[in-house]
This record gives structure tokens, sequence and C-alpha cells, in this order.
């Protein structure tokens, strides 16, 4: 059922029929496929995406792990999570609930890992509440104007876009946050992972959404990211991609639209090019060539009977 009939921000919609793309009156772009067209190829965008590929798998393993458990506490969306009271799955009884639970669109945890998660949620509220900006996502009362998991839709000339955001806040000065589990949030190891993992791109990608819904906030928005790591103590860093990384992203994106738009008008999606593509060394390798070299020279030299 088509619940999308008009560009804007979207509250309340179901997260599976958000990913499986049956929001828009037609088939739509996000975020993570808009990555794959740049970073691979139209024919990899193709098989991932729920409305071309026929025999394209639904994720069904992202609702198991712990930081999406922790993602749904801290958001709000804890009645989406059910509880499997068992201390592992080897038992077909706690299978056997897990799996109806994921069949129903929900998240299934073990009661320990529940434990743990709901530690994190607790740990990451503190962290907001001491940060500048993002102790107004998640104010004491409830206001209309904060949402959790909004969709944003708008159109690209004839094409449809989509974002789900994690945390919201619309106003005069629109605030955005995206939630990250990681194994280390130290800030620049946090930092190389955002960028190796297309956050900026993410960014980029959902800004673009929020300036042709909200264009009065255009340039007046900030977007956070909160990361948390994994494992005790669950610590928290809070980034901000700076402007070159800003800039970097808007041009991936321009270029992930303008290659939707043509492969969707010529229903062409080509691979990999076949022309012969040079495989240049890294510079690395002779660095590490040359010191091996220098290694065995020293090493002989040293091998030398005295005069």
């Amino acid at each position: 059922m088509t619940v999308i009939t008009a560009p804007g921000l979207y509250t309340h919609v179901d997260a599976a029929t958000y990913h499986a793309d049956r929001l828009c009156p037609d088939v739509s772009l996000n975020n993570s496929v808009a990555q794959v067209l740049v970073d691979l190829s139209p024919a990899h965008a193709w098989a991932a995406h729920p409305r071309l590929n026929p025999n394209q798998k639904p994720e069904k393993s992202r609702r198991l792990d712990l930081g999406s458990v922790a993602h749904a506490l801290l958001l709000g969306k804890s009645r989406d999570i059910v509880e499997i009271e068992f201390g592992d799955y080897r038992k077909k009884e706690a299978q056997e609930l897990r799996d109806d639970a994921i069949e129903r669109g929900k998240l299934p945890v073990l009661s320990d890992d529940l434990s743990v998660a709901l530690n994190m949620a607790d740990i990451a509220r503190k962290a907001i509440a001491e940060h500048e900006y993002l102790t107004w996502l998640f104010p004491d009362v409830f206001t209309p104007d904060v949402h959790s998991e909004a969709i944003i839709a708008w159109r690209e000339g004839d094409e449809w876009c989509r974002s789900m955001i994690d945390r919201i806040a619309v106003n005069g000065r629109t605030l955005v946050m995206d939630y990250k589990t990681c194994t280390c949030a130290e800030p620049e190891v946090a930092t190389r992972h955002l960028y190796d993992m297309g956050y900026h791109f993410q960014e980029a990608f959902y800004t673009r959404g929020l300036d042709a819904v909200f264009p009065e906030s255009a340039g007046r928005r900030k977007f956070l990211f909160l990361f948390q790591e994994i494992k005790p103590p669950f610590a928290c860093s809070v980034l901000e991609v700076d402007g070159a990384g800003k800039a970097m992203a808007a041009r991936k994106v321009d270029c992930a639209i303008a290659r939707w738009q043509s492969c969707r008008r010529n229903d062409h999606w080509p691979s990999y090019s076949t022309m012969t593509h040079i495989a240049s060394m890294p510079g690395f390798m002779e660095h590490k060539q040359l010191q091996r070299e220098m290694e065995d020279e020293a090493r002989g030299a040293a091998l030398l009977p005295a005069m």
C-alpha cells in the first residue's frame, strides 16, 4: 500500500515497509543503493534494490545484532523489541521464538544481551544530555517537533528518493542525529570509520532530501553523528563532518543521482568497464621491499668476519 503521495516528512511509518521500498508511488533511491551505484556499479545497485531485483533477499540478520537493539531503545522504539528469555539459541524453543519475532518484523534479543543494550542506551542518553546540541533532540517532555526514524521523501526530476532519519528536530533550525555503534568511538578512530563506511555520503544524501523538503533551513542545518562502543565502558563520541568532507560527499551524491536517472531512463544497468585497468603498485609495497633489502644488507654486514 502506497503511503507517500507527495514529497515531505512522514512519521510513524513501518521500517520493514520502508526498507522494502513500498512507500513511494514508484521505485525510489535510498542512501545505501546510491552508495553502491557510485562505489561499485549500476549493476550492483540494481541487484541490491528490493523492487528492481525480484530475487533480492531482505537482510534479516541486521535485526539480530546488539547495535540494532540499543538503537531501538535509544530512539524510543522499545515496542519493537521481543525479549527471548534464554541464555542462547541452542534450544529449539528459543530458535522458534526468535524466528517468530523476525517474521513479525520485531527485534529478538536474548535476556543477557537486552541487559547490555539497556546499559548502552542509558550511557548514550547521559552523553546526549551533556552535549550542547543533542540534548535538544531528547527533551524531557513530548514535543511534536522531534521525531525518531522519520521518513523524508522527495523528487529528483521524475525520480523518487527516500531516507530514514534516526532523530530530527524540525523547527527554525533543523537538527539531525544519526546513531552508530562501533568497536572504538575514540574520535580519530571513529573519524576513519565514518569515512570508510561512507557516513559522510549518507549525510549528504539526507541533506539533499531535507533541503528539498525544508528549503528554509538549507545551510543552517546541523547534522551530528553519535558513535557508541559495543563493549564496556560503552563510551560515546560526537562527530560532525568538516567542510571538505561535506563538499566531496555532495559531489558523490550528484553523481549517484545522475547515474540513477540515466539507468532508470534507459533501463540499462552496466557493470564494470571491460577496458584494461592498470594495476598500479601501492607506494607502501615499494617502501616495504626497500626496507627489507636494507635490513638484509645490514644483516649480511653484521655476519662478515672482523678485519
